[in-house]
C-alpha cells in the first residue's frame, strides 16, 4: 500500500458521520450505504434464517425412515444456520477493525460455511437427478446409500477446509498487496464459482425431467414409477428453486465481489462496495429461504411440521400441567384441612 493511501485510510478512520454512521474505512472497506444494507438487511433476514432453519432441521429430524435427499436437507439446514449465526458478528467485527484476528476467524468460518451451503446444495441436485434418471436403482437401496451420501459429504468438508485455510493464510499476511488480491480472487473463483456450473447442469436435467418423466416407448417398469414420480415433483421444483437461488446468489454476487477487490487498488470505486454488500444479503437470503421452498413444494415437509407443532404443544400444555399439578394438590390439601378444622371447632 502505498504512502498516499495510507494517509488516506489514516484520515478515514478520523473521520464520523450522522445519523449513528461511522466513516471508518469508508470509501476503503465500506459506505454509507453498505453499513445500512448491513444493519436494515442482513442482521434482520440472518435472525428470521436461523429460526426458519432450525424449524426446518426439526421438522426433518422427525422422518423415521431414510431418505438421502431429507439427510442432505438437515445437512444444508445445519450450514445455513451456521453461516448465518456467523454474518452478525462478523458485521459488526469487520466494522471496527477488518484485518483483526476476530475478524479474519469470522470471515474464515463464513466462508467454510457458504462453501458447505453451495456444494451440499449440489450434492442435493445431483441426488435429486439420480433419484428422477434412476428411480429403479435408488428405491432398491443399489444407489444414493448412506454410506455412499456420508463419503460424499466427507469429501466435500475436507474441499471446503483446504479452500478455508488457503483462505485464512492469505488474510493473515501482514498487509495487503496485489498478490494478496489475485489469491483471494482465486480461492473466491474455485470455492464459490466453478461449483455453480454443475450445478446449472444438473437443474437443467431436472427441467427436461419435469417437462418429460416419461416417453411414449418407456419400459414397463419406468412407466409403474410415473405414480411415484408424481407424488415427487413437487419436491423437485423446491430443489430447482433452491439451486436457483445458489445460482444468482453466488454467480452474479461473487463475479461483484472478485470485480471490486481487482478494481480497489486502481481506483476503490464505493459503487462496488454497495453492490456486494447487496449480494451478501442476497447470500444470507439464500441461506434463509429453503424452509419457504419446503412448505410450499413439500407435502411431506407440510403435514410433519403440522404433527410437530401439534406434539409441541401438547408437550407444552403437559409441562403447563405439570406445574400445576402440585399447586392445585396443595391447594386441595390446605382447604381439606381447614374443614376439617371447622368441623371439630364446632
Amino acid at each position: 500500500m502505498s504512502e498516499l493511501e495510507e494517509s488516506s485510510a489514516n484520515e478515514n478512520l478520523t473521520k464520523e458521520g450522522t445519523d449513528g454512521y461511522d466513516n471508518t474505512y469508508d470509501n476503503v472497506f465500506s459506505t454509507a450505504e453498505s453499513y445500512y444494507i448491513d444493519r436494515v438487511g442482513i442482521i434482520p433476514v440472518a435472525l428470521l434464517g436461523i429460526v426458519g432453519n432450525l424449524v426446518s432441521l426439526a421438522v426433518w429430524n422427525s422422518q423415521t425412515t431414510y431418505n438421502a435427499t431429507i439427510l442432505l436437507f438437515k445437512y444444508l439446514a445445519v450450514w445455513d444456520t451456521a453461516f448465518l449465526v456467523s454474518v452478525i458478528p462478523f458485521i459488526f467485527v469487520y466494522e471496527v477493525n477488518p484485518w483483526s484476528k476476530p475478524s479474519i476467524v469470522l470471515n474464515t468460518f463464513s466462508l467454510l460455511a457458504k462453501l458447505e451451503s453451495l456444494h451440499t446444495t449440489l450434492l442435493i441436485a445431483f441426488t435429486r437427478w439420480l433419484a428422477v434418471y434412476r428411480p429403479v436403482h435408488v428405491h432398491t437401496g443399489s444407489l444414493l446409500k448412506l454410506r455412499h451420501v456420508v463419503l460424499a459429504c466427507l469429501v466435500v468438508l475436507v474441499w471446503c477446509l483446504a479452500i478455508s485455510a488457503v483462505f485464512m493464510t492469505f488474510n493473515l499476511l501482514p498487509e495487503p498487496t496485489a498478490e494478496w488480491v489475485y489469491g483471494w480472487t482465486a480461492v473466491h473463483i474455485v470455492g464459490l464459482a466453478f461449483p455453480v456450473l454443475p450445478l446449472i447442469v444438473f437443474n437443467v436435467l431436472l427441467l427436461i425431467k419435469i417437462r418429460t418423466p416419461f416417453s411414449p416407448t418407456s419400459t414397463k417398469s419406468e412407466q409403474q414409477q410415473s405414480s411415484t414420480w408424481g407424488s415427487t415433483q413437487r419436491l423437485t421444483v423446491a430443489i430447482l428453486s433452491m439451486s436457483a437461488f445458489s445460482v444468482v446468489a453466488y454467480t452474479i454476487g461473487e463475479t461483484t465481489t472478485v470485480v471490486h477487490w481487482l478494481g480497489h487498488w486502481s481506483d476503490g470505486g464505493d459503487l462496488f462496495i454497495t453492490l456486494q454488500s447487496s449480494f451478501g444479503l442476497l447470500q444470507v437470503v439464500n441461506s434463509s429461504v429453503n424452509v419457504v421452498f419446503y412448505f410450499a413444494f413439500s407435502r411431506n415437509f407440510r403435514s410433519s411440521s403440522t404433527k410437530c407443532f401439534s406434539r409441541w404443544v401438547l408437550r407444552g400444555r403437559a409441562v403447563s400441567a405439570g406445574h400445576r399439578g402440585p399447586h392445585s394438590e396443595d391447594k386441595g390439601d390446605s382447604s381439606s384441612s381447614r374443614t376439617a378444622t371447622e368441623t371439630v371447632a364446632l
